[in-house]
């Protein structure tokens, strides 16, 4: 996902990796590379200005991914639990 400034100063990018082992890592280098990136970008875009890239690690899914193992994880103990009140 990326959010561009109305001015189109800034496009903050959020990005995630997998595993998130390797989350800060990532952003470093991508940070690191952004004037390179908006060079790319600029070469490619018709525009009078190209935004500055900051790049973001968004663990929105990995946090997403953690809910739904935990969910699941309850789900199946509530069923086991359930079928040995029954037996």
């Amino acid at each position: 996902e990326a959010k561009v400034s109305r001015d189109l100063a800034f496009a903050d990018v959020y990005f995630t990796v997998f595993p998130d082992s390797k989350d800060k890592q990532t952003e470093l280098l991508l940070n690191n590379s952004a004037s390179y990136l908006r060079k790319q970008l600029a070469s490619m875009l018709n525009t009078r200005i190209t935004p500055k890239l900051r790049f973001h690690y968004d663990k929105s899914l990995v946090d997403g991914a953690r809910i739904s193992a935990a969910i699941k994880a309850a789900s199946s103990k509530g069923l086991t639990e359930a079928a040995d009140d029954e037996i």
